[in-house]
């Protein structure tokens, strides 16, 4: 039974976030919120459209800017997100 994110909006990503999140429950991980925060991570590469594969120091500062009333807590989440697909890439 594989998983599959079902809330990527196809950014250039999107195949690539979908297969992220099957190698990381075939390792055995839970991923509890991870759809949420990588479809915005898509949806983020859609309005900047992003047209190349690779985590650019861009890309990065605009993922890592803080949310309205983000807590860091979920500021950090989402920023140790990134930086664990960027290394799967």
């Amino acid at each position: 039974m594989g998983t599959r994110i079902k809330t990527c909006n196809h950014g250039i990503y999107a195949s690539l976030i979908e297969k992220y999140i099957e190698y990381k429950h075939s390792l055995g991980f839970k991923m509890e919120d991870v759809d949420e925060r990588l479809r915005r991570f898509d949806t983020l590469t859609i309005e900047r459209k992003e047209s190349k594969i690779g985590i650019s120091k861009e890309l990065f500062d605009a993922w890592s800017y803080p949310f309205p009333e983000e807590s860091g807590v979920n500021r950090y989440h989402r920023i140790s997100l990134l930086r664990g697909f960027s290394a799967w890439l």
